[in-house]
């Protein structure tokens, strides 16, 4: 059996990572480590990543802690959000930066009917759904939308998700030289066994190592 259950879309996962596991720094919603390199050479890295994929796709607390703005070189990729709380500050950058781009995955409920206006307003696509947080639903949606290739960048349980649910093709990590303690959850911590193995790997700027892992083989 296949360890991806997916046919239409390739799947894969791209983050920074500290050498004990851990993606992002505080407890809860903690901001992804990735916005502590400032590396021209990481940056440009991670734009060339994101060209290979026509979305990137990201949970709510990540875009509430880092506001990213998530586009690649030529600004051209859809923008994914995973919107639980419907609590979004409307400055956001994915809000104000292209907002065509953007789609928001959400449920719909009636009371929050003017915080769905004013985002449609600003301009933001928005796909109501019965569960948004179900990964296979979301791959289904997003597959009428011929969307054929994913990027998800975080955070911990939005992958995890998506790990569980049998469906990435590839973890791509960039491995940080730091420990981060304090942390409840590392990036894997919850989801179920299952065999890897190490397709790509190199050094970027003299210290940092990329490493690129196949799923189900």
């Amino acid at each position: 059996k296949d360890w991806c259950q997916h046919i239409s879309m390739i799947i894969d996962t791209f983050t920074a990572i500290s050498l004990n596991g851990v993606i992002s720094e505080g407890m809860k919603n903690g901001s992804l480590i990735f916005q502590r390199v400032s590396s021209p050479d990481i940056v440009r890295f991670r734009s060339q990543i994101r060209d290979n994929y026509d979305a990137i796709l990201v949970g709510g607390n990540t875009i509430l802690a880092d506001n990213p703005i998530l586009l690649n070189s030529s600004s051209t990729n859809k923008r994914v959000v995973i919107d639980i709380h419907n609590n979004f500050p409307f400055d956001l950058k994915i809000f104000t930066n292209k907002p065509r781009n953007t789609l928001v995955l959400t449920k719909r409920k009636t009371e929050k009917s003017n915080y769905f206006q004013k985002l449609s307003n600003l301009g933001i696509n928005i796909l109501f759904m019965d569960m948004p947080n179900n990964s296979n639903e979301v791959v289904k949606e997003l597959g009428k939308l011929n969307l054929r290739s994913l990027l998800i960048e975080g955070g911990s349980k939005t992958i995890s998700r998506f790990l569980e649910a049998s469906l990435i093709n590839n973890l791509q990590v960039v491995v940080l030289p730091i420990l981060i303690s304090g942390i409840e959850q590392n990036l894997y911590e919850g989801t179920k066994n299952c065999p890897l193995k190490l397709v790509e790997n190199k050094q970027i700027d003299g210290k940092y190592l990329f490493l690129r892992y196949c799923l189900g083989i």
